[in-house]
């Protein structure tokens, strides 16, 4: 029951700070995540927001946080490769997260759209 208490103050925490952002917000693996120009730039998981960053932003990331790690939601292996998790203290309401998750948007934005998958006729 507290992961989802955590679940739902993170995703009103990021709504919030996604005012103003033409995203659109799907569900993976019960979890609320968010497309811009098709393609998943953040999203919350259990007690934390994950974020897709380019190389260098990743860099800077790894560099700025002692406590970066990627993003790896079935806990084995080394984790997505694109996506970080936010350090904790990010995740409550610090000034920080603004510019990184602008720095994610933007990313996302840059990226071609997804192309849809067809669906296999029954």
């Amino acid at each position: 029951m507290a992961n989802q208490k955590a679940l739902e103050e993170l995703t009103a925490y990021l709504e919030e700070l996604l005012v103003g952002y033409n995203v659109t917000r799907r569900k993976m693996f019960g979890c609320p995540v968010f497309f811009g120009n098709d393609n998943l730039f953040v999203g919350v998981n259990k007690d934390y927001i994950f974020l897709r960053l380019s190389e260098a932003d990743r860099e800077l990331f790894k560099a700025t946080y002692d406590e970066a790690e990627h993003f790896n939601p079935m806990g084995d292996g080394p984790g997505m490769r694109e996506y970080m998790v936010l350090p904790d203290h990010l995740c409550r309401g610090e000034s920080e997260t603004g510019p990184w998750l602008s720095k994610s948007y933007q990313y996302a934005l840059s990226l071609p759209p997804k192309k849809k998958k067809k669906r296999a006729k029954k």
